[in-house]
């Protein structure tokens, strides 16, 4: 079952679906990206990123990005088949490698002013945001909030409180 991106109810759901992992160790992640029968795709189609699959102590969830809208969609149970695309591990890659066995402390979703879901952020072992994940161009993009804080000594702009 996969949540729509937008509504009310829809929020409220995937709200419900995140707050279910809070305290749960994250154990694996996965992305499904397309596959390119041209070696020289390889690394752009790796990095083209339309579906994620979180493993948590007893629980999955997957997210996916709906090309038509720039949206994601949230659900816990399996990810639809397409036959362009394929499965890689990405537990080792950055922005995850970092939190793999770490709970999930805060969970936030981003809702544009129009009104669509095109964002959501993980907070592991501490309470502020960690990874973020934003829907752009039919395909999910990963930040690692943690490594700009390393770099610069303060948090993002973002996270960052006005006086």
């Amino acid at each position: 079952m996969m949540l729509a991106a937008t509504g009310g109810r829809a929020v409220d759901e995937m709200m419900r679906a995140l707050g279910r992992l809070v305290g749960r160790p994250l154990l694996r992640v996965e992305h499904r990206c397309f596959a390119s029968a041209d070696p020289s795709d390889a690394p752009r189609a790796h990095d083209w990123v339309t579906d994620i699959k979180l493993t948590f102590q007893g629980r999955t969830l997957c997210i996916a990005v709906d090309p038509d809208t720039d949206t994601l969609s949230i659900g816990s149970s399996r990810v639809r088949a397409r036959s362009d695309q394929v499965w890689r591990d990405a537990t080792s890659r950055k922005p995850w490698r970092r939190w793999i066995g770490s709970p999930l402390r805060f969970a936030w979703t981003c809702i544009n002013t129009s009104g669509y879901l095109d964002g959501v952020q993980l907070g592991f072992r501490e309470y502020h945001p960690a990874v973020f994940l934003l829907a752009v161009a039919s395909a999910i993009h990963e930040y690692s909030t943690t490594e700009v804080k390393e770099r610069t000594g303060r948090p993002p702009r973002s996270l960052q409180r006005t006086p």
